[in-house]
């Protein structure tokens, strides 16, 4: 079954996607204490821009499996699409008693933590988290964007630019960041 959900990323289908949310139904009802079911069902619903039930699903995986890094990846990237920040905070301050050493998880608190306005938190999982990559990385390089990003909202533009022009040396492509330095250079 994973790989036809894997298919639809490339080929979307609603046909397929319901045909496959009928199988989950199925599986459910079989194997009820299963997160990766339920992860499945909150991938298709994702795929479909269809946040909230990918929410209750992925969040029903986490309860089932809370050890599985990437139910709580896909929780709290939905958290974050449907701009439900504060649910992402709390969600990720959850998953960090599961993965202490997931710089994944420091960063998404650190963003829900700057949209939520709480800059220090934000700089501090930052922190936190950049002690858990390679110097040279693009993992390092995203804290070192975000990083930017508080202190431009800090009216700090000119360190702000600094950093986002580190970010990007260091590999990180996003085209929201080479917007950022072309209008404030």
């Amino acid at each position: 079954m994973i790989p036809y959900v894997n298919d639809l990323i490339e080929n979307p289908s609603t046909q397929i996607t319901e045909d496959l949310l009928g199988l989950v139904d199925m599986l459910k009802k079989q194997y009820s204490n299963q997160g990766k079911i339920f992860s499945i069902e909150g991938d298709l619903f994702a795929l479909h821009g269809d946040f909230d039930n990918a929410i209750k699903a992925y969040k029903k995986a986490t309860e089932l499996n809370p050890e599985i890094f990437t139910l709580w990846n896909a929780l709290l990237d939905a958290y974050y699409q449907t701009k439900q920040f504060d649910l992402m905070k709390a969600s990720a301050s959850k998953a960090l008693s599961f993965f202490p050493f997931q710089y994944k998880v420091y960063y998404q608190l650190a963003i829900a933590c700057f949209f939520l306005n709480e800059l220090e938190k934000a700089q501090s999982n930052i922190d936190l988290g950049r002690t858990l990559t390679e110097p040279e990385s693009i993992s390092n390089a995203m804290f070192i964007a975000l990083e930017g990003d508080i202190l431009f909202k800090l009216n700090n533009k000119a360190e702000a630019l600094v950093k986002w022009k580190e970010a990007l040396k260091l590999g990180y492509k996003d085209p929201n960041l080479l917007e950022k330095i072309k209008s404030n250079e």
